[in-house]
């Protein structure tokens, strides 16, 4: 399952800026295993075939705006 995890954010990382998202990923992967999947490649291609193409990603802790720099008083 590790192997097939870490194949399919590979893939999926040099397709897009963001970073793919893990935990979709996993589920995927977990879920099929649960099933009695074993072979990495058939488990690596179900996650890939079953994250969107373009993933919605939300930063959880998106960064504030920036702030103007401060004004100093003249001397």
């Amino acid at each position: 399952m590790g192997i097939a995890f870490e194949t399919a954010v590979a893939a999926l990382r040099t397709k897009a800026d963001v970073d793919p998202p893990r935990d979709m990923i996993a589920r995927i992967i977990i879920d099929l295993a649960k099933t009695g999947e074993r072979d990495p490649e058939r488990l690596c291609e179900a996650a890939l075939n079953g994250v969107p193409a373009d993933p919605i990603v939300n930063a959880p802790n998106p960064l504030a705006p920036r702030a103007s720099p401060p004004v100093l008083p003249e001397s």
